[in-house]
């Protein structure tokens, strides 16, 4: 619920006083642009996994960077991103690395005037020039996951569909489809 009321302090705590229920839509904490930027991510997100007392491992997420252009000929801005910024609410942003090209709104915290980057959308996978890019044909489409014939190398290489980057609206993967990926080894091994 929203509410409006009168900050206090009582014996050294702040609390609230004369607390007022608001119309739904009244509290604005965020503002959102309309307008869309072309950037590109300069930091993706870092996993790590803590041990928590009563649930075993959880996994945090730091933010991310995008450096973003608003306006032809002037500098870049940098603007934080976190795993929920995606265009949808199930699409993460965890598989965003350097050198992506995406675009985004700005989302602006009015507490603090802290922007970030939101609705973010891959336009291209950047390619790291470290990297080494090989092609391959979908062989094997499972639930959530499938398998590579690799062009250069014997073994098929597996893949998760969160790791798939296409362009907004295009048709899934299918079994006999063209691809270029980059082999990354499992944590730990």
């Amino acid at each position: 619920d929203e509410v409006s009321f009168v900050p206090a302090n009582r014996r050294d705590k702040d609390v609230a006083t004369r607390v007022r229920m608001l119309p739904p839509g009244t509290v604005k904490l965020e503002e959102t642009t309309e307008e869309r930027y072309k950037g590109v991510v300069k930091r993706a997100l870092k996993r790590s996994n803590k041990r928590s007392s009563t649930s075993g491992v959880s996994p945090t997420v730091n933010e991310g960077c995008i450096q973003l252009t608003l306006a032809e000929g002037e500098d870049p801005i940098e603007v934080t991103f976190r795993e929920k910024d995606g265009s949808s609410a199930k699409e993460s942003m965890a598989t965003l690395r350097p050198h992506d090209v995406v675009e985004a709104a700005v989302t602006t915290d009015l507490r603090n005037n802290h922007k970030r980057a939101t609705s973010i959308v891959i336009i291209e996978r950047g390619v790291d020039p470290s990297e080494k890019r090989e092609q391959g044909v979908v062989a094997t489409i499972k639930d959530g996951f499938g398998f590579i014939r690799c062009a250069e190398r014997e073994a098929q290489m597996f893949f998760h569909f969160s790791e798939v980057v296409a362009p907004s609206g295009a048709d899934p993967l299918r079994e006999g489809d063209e691809v270029e990926f980059t082999v990354k080894k499992k944590d730990g091994g």
